[in-house]
C-alpha cells in the first residue's frame, strides 16, 4: 500500500494483503484466507483448529465441532468416523482411542476386543457396559441373547 504522493509502497503486515493499486493505508490490508484446518482470528490471523474441531479454511472465524461419533486432531480439515460400535461425544474426540464402545442392548455383554456379543444359552444380561453375562439360577434357563 502507499499513501498519495508516496515514493514507494509499504508491505502489509504478515498474513495480510490488499489488491494491487487499492491500498492507500495499512487499514486497507485485510487478512488473507486461511488454509484448511485453520480459522481466521481477526486479532492474530490464521490459527489452528483445536482437536475435536475442523475447518475447510478460508475466512471462517471459527472451527466446526466434530459430530458425535467422530474425532479429529488439531488443524483438521475434516473429522474421522469412530470404528463401528464405538462412539464419542461431539467435539471431545481428539484421536481414535477417544472412541469408546457404545453400551450393549439387553442379552449382550461388552467384549473389549470385539464389542457387543450375545450371551450364551443359560446366561443373561441387561446389557449396558456389563463385561460378562450372568449365569441363570438353578431351575431356570435362557436362550442365547436373553435379557
Amino acid at each position: 500500500y502507499s499513501a498519495a504522493g508516496a515514493t514507494q509502497c509499504t508491505d502489509c503486515p504478515a498474513g495480510k494483503g490488499v489488491v494491487s493499486g487499492e491500498g492507500n493505508q495499512e487499514s486497507d490490508c485485510k487478512w488473507k484466507p486461511c488454509a484448511g484446518g485453520k480459522f481466521l482470528d481477526q486479532e492474530k490471523g490464521c490459527s489452528n483448529c483445536e482437536p475435536g474441531y475442523y475447518s475447510s479454511g478460508g475466512t471462517a472465524e471459527s472451527c466446526t465441532k466434530c459430530e458425535a461419533d467422530k474425532y479429529s486432531a488439531a488443524g483438521a480439515t475434516q473429522c474421522t468416523d469412530c470404528p463401528a460400535g464405538k462412539g464419542v461425544v461431539s467435539g471431545e474426540g481428539n484421536q481414535e482411542s477417544d472412541c469408546k464402545w457404545k453400551p450393549c442392548a439387553g442379552g449382550k455383554f461388552l467384549d473389549q476386543e470385539k464389542g457387543c456379543s450375545n450371551c450364551e444359552p443359560g446366561y443373561y444380561s441387561s446389557g449396558g457396559t456389563a463385561e460378562s453375562c450372568t449365569k441363570c439360577e438353578a431351575d431356570k434357563y435362557s436362550a442365547a441373547g436373553a435379557t
